[in-house]
């Protein structure tokens, strides 16, 4: 039965869900899970896989840190133009966000222009090759197939990836990803800067310790409004959480208006789900809808256990990414060639070297000096021969045999050598001499072609140069009209900052106010200052209302003056939003 290990990483946490399918069908089990707090990633890494007995299942992983931009393209074009050309422009809209193309990765899904129908809309996603390589370093001993980004993986938390259904993925993470279906089909990729970040990260510092804090907003009722029930502790958690949830709420409440269109389904999850009635909550940004926690169709509604599986969805998506079958195109590890390059090099074996070297002087030593026959004719010469030579000879004289030198020779290997060398060097000589003579004249003719060239090109120069003066021009036009953009930009940017300053400090200021105190006048400056009346009964509630609006940060710089202290004691409150 095959299984698959699923790792979604965010910035301080982790989660992990290992799942296997029957081989007949498509139905599949949840075999661990769970939600782990990590300083050293590989370390962590290697603490889950041992834990879940993974070592031999495939592992892939999620990353929830992608960004996204949209580029057109029609759809007449070759794919491999394609590329090119979102290449291109990716690397023109990186330029012009000052951020570094090279350390980024990108892969996009083609979603139809709601513009044009000729043309597609390619949803770019973007990574940190950084974070991509310190994966591979982490994971490439097991059976590592996969790293994909969590807007597009989600989806496979649905039946048949959401076929035929118009919906809404929010998936509350680090920061938020939302995940727009139209038709059975990635429509839109959103990232959103909010999210639990922010508010575990408050809590860490309260609680010194990130999974105490994470524990701490399981306790947290979002919908809990005015509970006078809460202890002080409590209270001083929903202070943490609320004010980022009122911010999410009002940003998904805009960025999603121009899509709810047909869509009758919104489904909330990620770390955001561990806050009790999140979902009722965030409802009010999407009036007319059905609002619910996302429950991945192959759990089981009825276990026990399912808000702690729903916790790790993003991971249980990934498994079922692994398990179902990986879009490639879609696929960093897939895509990054730079990470396979760090494959192991063949390391040097000192005994593969030392037998090398045995070998070659065991070569060097069958080349010595041995004796050879002379190449001289041997005459034979019987005895018979040798009686009628002295016969004809008189019987005078001795007999002598030939001389040893005549029969054998010996070899001379520093002669055979010598002249081996004298003839390999003439040979050598005529065929350098040769040579020399036909590259002289090569790089004559390259020289005389180097000249002409020099000639354009300096021509060239010169048009290039006129260009140039002629672009300079333009572009410092240009940039006085950037700059004139860049300024009413910015006015609108903090004007848009303004409007979602004014409802956190009046949530927050509603959050703490004494039932005994009551707040009569509140005056909010083009500058920030407020100006804030209020009277009691109780000079101590009006006391306990101002040390809340200091340790809570609502409002910085706080000085209190009093008014009245009649029976009803009246003060006024001075400071600034933060």
């Amino acid at each position: 039965m095959p299984s698959c290990l699923g790792i979604s990483v965010g910035k301080n946490l982790i989660k992990y869900a290992k799942m296997s399918k029957d081989k007949n069908s498509n139905v599949m089990a949840i075999e661990a899970y769970g939600v782990k707090f990590y300083d050293i990633l590989s370390q962590t890494l290697s603490e889950i896989i041992q834990e879940t007995k993974s070592s031999e299942a495939s592992v892939c992983v999620t990353l929830t840190s992608e960004d996204y931009e949209n580029i057109e393209v029609f759809k007449s074009m070759k794919p491999k133009d394609r590329e090119a050309l979102l290449m291109s422009e990716f690397e023109s809209i990186c330029t012009s966000k000052s951020a570094n193309v090279s350390a980024l990765d990108m892969r996009y899904i083609l979603a139809q222009s709601p513009e044009s129908p000729d043309q597609y809309k390619a949803i770019c996603i973007a990574v940190s090759k950084i974070e991509l390589t310190n994966l591979w370093q982490a994971l490439n001993t097991t059976k590592f197939e996969s790293i994909s980004a969590i807007g597009s993986t989600i989806v496979n938390t649905l039946k048949d990836k959401g076929a035929g259904q118009n919906l809404i993925i929010v998936n509350i993470e680090d920061d938020t990803k939302v995940t727009i279906i139209k038709e059975g089909q990635i429509f839109e990729l959103i990232q959103i800067p909010v999210g639990m970040d922010e508010v575990i990260a408050k809590l860490a510092d309260k609680f010194n310790s990130y999974a105490r804090a994470y524990e701490a907003c399981k306790g947290v009722d979002a919908y809990a409004e005015g509970d006078l029930s809460l202890d002080y502790e409590m209270q001083s958690i929903r202070d943490a959480l609320m004010p980022t949830l009122y911010d999410l709420k009002q940003r998904l409440m805009i960025a999603l208006q121009p899509y709810l269109d047909g869509v009758q389904d919104v489904y909330i999850t990620g770390t955001g789900i561990i806050v009790n009635n999140i979902d009722l909550y965030l409802q009010e940004a999407f009036p007319g809808k059905h609002c619910e926690i996302l429950t991945p169709y192959f759990v089981n509604r009825e276990r026990n256990s399912i808000k702690d599986v729903l916790e790790v969805n993003s991971a249980l998506a990934t498994a079922a990414y692994g398990l179902l079958g990986i879009d490639k195109s879609a696929d960093f590890l897939a895509s990054g060639t730079y990470l396979r390059g760090e494959a192991k090099k063949k390391q040097l074996n000192p005994k593969e070297i030392m037998g090398n070297v045995k070998s070659f002087f065991e070569e060097a030593n069958k080349k010595t000096l041995r004796p050879v026959k002379s190449k001289k004719r041997k005459t034979a010469v019987s005895f018979d021969d040798e009686v009628e030579n002295l016969q004809q000879l008189g019987g005078a004289g001795e007999y002598s045999a030939p001389p040893f030198e005549e029969e054998v020779e010996y070899y001379d290997p520093i002669s055979e050598w010598l002249t081996r060398a004298a003839v390999s060097l003439f040979v050598a000589w005529i065929a350098y001499t040769g040579f020399s003579g036909y590259v002289e004249g090569k790089i004559d003719d390259q020289r005389v072609a180097v000249q002409n060239n020099i000639a354009r090109t300096e021509s060239e120069i010169a048009n290039v140069e006129s260009d140039r003066n002629w672009i300079q021009v333009q572009s410092d036009a240009y940039r006085e009209k950037t700059v004139k953009l860049e300024r009413i930009i910015e006015s609108i940017r903090l004007q848009q900052e303004r409007s979602f300053d004014v409802p956190n400090f009046l949530s927050q200021l509603m959050f703490i106010i004494p039932t005994d105190v009551r707040v009569t006048s509140i005056q909010i400056g083009t500058d920030d200052t407020v100006e804030l009346s209020a009277e009691s009964g109780k000079y101590a509630q009006l006391g306990y209302f101002v040390s809340r609006l200091k340790l809570a940060g609502v409002i910085k710089d706080v000085e209190m003056e009093v008014i009245n202290m009649s029976s009803t004691i009246q003060i006024k409150v001075n400071g600034v939003l933060p």
